[in-house]
């Protein structure tokens, strides 16, 4: 018989619950303790998937008296006339860190040409009857935030100026699912979340309570689903400390761990010809895969999905495959105005912009420079001797060729 464990649950932390034991490490199975104004409660569980799994459920019980799991998130579809869906990863004009960078007499891109700059070269890719997808990683706020001085990079945007160059760039969807969505509270979000929409421009991967931040995007193209899912992994700082994820009544992220595997199995039972791409946010700042975002992969892919972009490490990684589904683990930078520590930590200082072809079912993986240093925050596409040493990273050897006559390009099935 084994022995329990008297290790403290976050929602203990939170005064959600009165106490917990768990009978493993790992936190699989064991018992949660509660009080509420009916009297004093017992919640068990059992084959845990992820320490933030049951505390997810558990909170959601004690908070509207549901899982919410059998709850019908939303679903957003959009008729496409056209095969053709781009994705760039983390895009910000940098605002804070132009601000960083003036306090230090520092000239940069922001400040020297404006806001237009940064795009010129690649601006091509997002041709106006595509569908343009990209992560949109700060919020629009200005002013004081009440994470000063908690996380260390608290991002604001202008919501004008930015509109108006992702209106310009012809952008559809703003991915929110990511660790700073929220980096000025529940109410900005929600105002970012409207900014956007104001300008015609969708949103996914954050909503004003739990339900709303896990809706679908669904492309419809020849009759065909293809449904979009995004969201930021669990971090132990982003619940505790930063409030990141979204609750039964609270704005905020929705999460990779908790209910997205569920509502993928959810999605393709509905839709079983439908294709399933997740846009994941996750990993570790200029780091290697970790070995918790191969899980969540694995996960992922088991419960249907059948591609999976990832971003977050502001690197690019290898191509890989979860069951059969590909995994690009990270595609690194978009538009990302900060500085970068490529040569610091001697990274290959590259990043990727991403082509779908829904006609085909085809994935175009088009890496860019992405040391803002050495190209002063004006990413392009690389050279060809270049695109040579950086497929030869990936552990499989994928076709290649060049789109648009000049962008090279590793050709990936779907």
């Amino acid at each position: 018989m084994g022995k329990s464990i008297k290790k403290k649950s976050q929602l203990f932390k939170t005064g959600k619950i009165s106490g917990s034991v768990f009978l493993d490490w790992r936190e699989k199975a064991g018992l949660y303790f509660y009080t509420d104004p009916d009297g004093r409660h017992v919640m068990a569980f059992l084959n845990n998937p992820h320490q933030a799994y049951a505390d997810f459920l558990a909170e959601n019980v004690i908070d509207s008296g549901s899982t919410q799991q059998d709850s019908q998130y939303p679903v957003e579809s959009t008729e496409l006339d056209h095969p053709i869906v781009n994705v760039l990863a983390d895009t910000y004009f940098g605002e804070d860190y132009t601000r960083r960078r003036q306090r230090r007499g520092m000239e940069d891109s922001l400040q020297k040409y404006g806001y237009s700059y940064s795009f010129e070269k690649i601006k091509q890719f997002f041709a106006d009857d595509h569908y343009n997808v990209f992560n949109f990683e700060a919020v629009f706020a200005s002013g004081a935030s009440p994470l000063d001085g908690i996380k260390p990079f608290v991002l604001d945007a202008n919501a004008q100026k930015s509109l108006d160059e992702f209106k310009k760039l012809h952008f559809n969807l703003a991915m929110l699912g990511n660790n700073h969505a929220k980096d000025y509270g529940s109410a900005a979000l929600v105002e970012t979340m409207a900014e956007f929409k104001k300008a015609g421009i969708q949103t996914i991967g954050a909503g004003r309570n739990q339900l709303e931040s896990r809706k679908v995007v669904e492309l419809v193209y020849k009759d065909r689903q293809y449904a979009i899912f995004n969201g930021y992994w669990y971090r132990n700082p982003a619940y505790n400390l930063f409030d990141f994820y979204a609750k039964s009544n609270a704005a905020g992220v929705n999460c990779l761990d908790t209910l997205m595997a569920h509502d993928i199995e959810v999605y393709k039972q509905a839709h079983p010809s439908a294709k399933v791409i997740v846009s994941a946010h996750w990993g570790t700042d200029y780091g290697e895969i970790r070995d918790g975002q191969r899980t969540i992969a694995e996960r992922l892919a088991l419960a249907g999905a059948d591609l999976i972009i990832g971003h977050g490490p502001h690197r690019l990684q290898p191509i890989s495959y979860a069951g059969n589904a590909p995994v690009l683990y990270s595609i690194g930078n978009g538009v990302f105005n900060n500085n970068g520590s490529f040569d610091k930590l001697k990274i290959p200082p590259y990043a990727a912009v991403v082509r779908l072809d829904l006609s085909a079912d085809k994935l175009y993986w088009c890496p860019i420079y992405a040391d803002n240093l050495k190209t002063f925050w004006q990413p392009s596409f690389v050279s060809d001797d270049d695109f040579e040493k950086i497929n030869a990273l990936n552990p499989q050897r994928f076709e290649t060729t060049k789109i648009d006559d000049q962008i090279n390009a590793a050709v990936i099935k779907f």
